[in-house]
């Protein structure tokens, strides 16, 4: 295992721990896959679009899969049903009997 890593990295392993070398691997492995996401994006958001309807551009983080995602929370809702949904939510809202 430690051949291996040392001929992955393309260093000494001597002075390293096993664990630090382990952190190195991944370092690397995260560098290549944020070039490849780049170029991937570049060729990908290059291409024609000949369809009617417009393709959304592809962001390099998109290919990484070391990349850190935006999560998203909830569900954004308007009108009646967001406020149907927050009454019925609500502690006054139930004393009074009103539900969705």
């Amino acid at each position: 295992m430690i051949a291996e890593i040392a001929g992955l990295l393309g260093i000494d392993v001597g002075p390293y721990s096993l664990r630090e070398l382990l952190w190195a691997v991944d370092a690397k492995r995260q560098e290549e896959w944020g070039k490849l996401g780049v170029g991937v994006a570049w060729i990908v958001n290059s291409q024609p679009n000949f369809s009617s309807k417009r393709r959304k551009m592809i962001h390099p983080d998109q290919i990484n899969p070391y990349a850190k995602r935006k999560r998203r929370r909830g569900v954004r809702m308007r009108g009646r049903i967001a406020t149907a949904a927050l009454d019925s939510c609500s502690v006054e809202a139930q004393k009074n009997g009103r539900q969705l």
